[in-house]
């Protein structure tokens, strides 16, 4: 009989650090997201296959967004719709049903989740409809003008 309390106690000292450890690493989790200011609002961006931004961008980030249009000519003209944007959180996750449109292409549909000012939201829309968005990663000391 000591012997099932002296086991019973073990499991349940175990079960209890094991759950102090989970919460710890929740705790740590949620301490590692970036802030989100409360006057920003929240504006997911899909990364297109094969943007090199996809494996270096990290939550707490700075980025310019880029716009890429193509134009009548050959050339392709760009311009920064904005600056300085806080990177809240990526995600990735591959569709059951997506099928591979080129040889080669990753499945995996990448999300960055950015912090962006109301009035960023709708440049950030117009931008999306005229040609392919980019995200250009910020040195972290670099000025917030350019």
């Amino acid at each position: 009989m000591g012997v099932r309390l002296v086991v019973l106690a073990g499991l349940v000292t175990g079960l209890a650090v094991l759950s102090a450890a989970a919460d710890e690493k929740k705790d740590a989790k949620d301490a590692a997201k970036p802030a989100q200011p409360e006057e920003y609002k929240t504006y997911a961006l899909k990364l297109p296959d094969g943007d090199p931004a996809r494996e270096v961008l990290i939550p707490g980030a700075k980025v310019d967004v880029v716009l890429i249009e193509k134009t009548k000519d050959p050339k392709l003209k760009t311009s920064t719709v904005v600056q300085d944007i806080l990177v809240i959180a990526i995600g990735g996750e591959t569709p059951p049903n997506r099928k591979k449109e080129k040889a080669g292409a990753d499945e995996t549909v990448v999300t960055v989740t950015l912090a962006v000012k109301e009035k960023d939201i709708e440049k950030l829309a117009e931008a999306q409809k005229k040609g392919e968005i980019r995200l250009t990663p910020r040195k972290p000391d670099e000025p917030k003008k350019r």
